[in-house]
């Protein structure tokens, strides 16, 4: 379980958010809804401790308690947390090389144990868990795949991490409505196995969200 008690976060002065409270426990499909600006990336951050030191990275100051599986962020290991709970951010940043690449790099980093017979088999299942394995092949250039692709591929990069809770942060802002149907399914798909928490601004993606 994810939990917010009381999460305000400030830039100096000025107020991002206050008094946030909420629970993620079960798999689902929650969504955090709110125009841009609001704060609602701050609080995806404030999970993942990517708001590090004293006023955060980026000027920011995190107060209230935030937990997962019942330990405080502040107690985890950075590593293992962002393993545990892992942010897909707006931009989808690809890695240079292939596909297979940007899936097996990262998790060579993270799960250094998999054998390479594991490997193949966690690439195989994240690339169809994503929708993606009957659109790309493991050879291709990823900088080269289209927008949608390349944020289905962010999603089977995190998914080669084996996490908990998957977050994802404006999945869909700079798609077409084709596209951003197609990251809706995944997502649906996905939300039967593990919590996956959505920050849009976007109604029509909130819609699809069970909560």
């Amino acid at each position: 379980v994810i939990t917010l008690h009381e999460v305000c976060a400030r830039a100096g002065d000025r107020r991002i958010v206050e008094h946030v409270s909420f629970a993620i426990g079960e798999p689902g499909l929650p969504a955090l809804v709110g125009p841009s600006g609001c704060g609602k990336s701050t609080v995806m951050l404030a999970i993942t401790r990517q708001l590090a030191g004293p006023a955060g990275g980026d000027g920011i100051a995190v107060d209230g308690r935030i937990a997962v599986l019942g330990r405080d962020v502040k107690d985890w290991d950075p590593v293992e947390l962002r393993q545990t709970v892992v942010l897909v951010l707006q931009e989808a940043v690809m890695l240079p090389g292939s596909v297979r690449d940007n899936l097996l790099l990262p998790q060579r980093v993270v799960r250094p144990l998999r054998t390479p017979a594991e490997r193949l088999d966690d690439m195989d299942k994240a690339l169809r868990r994503s929708g993606l394995a009957d659109e790309v092949s493991p050879r291709d250039v990823a900088s080269m795949l289209s927008g949608g692709q390349k944020q289905r591929l962010s999603i089977a990069r995190a998914l080669m991490l084996d996490p908990r809770f998957l977050l994802l942060d404006e999945p869909t802002s700079a798609l077409d409505n084709l596209a951003a149907h197609a990251i809706g399914d995944t997502l649906r798909e996905l939300s039967a196995r593990m919590p996956v928490v959505v920050v849009t601004h976007a109604l029509r993606l909130a819609a699809r969200s069970d909560r």
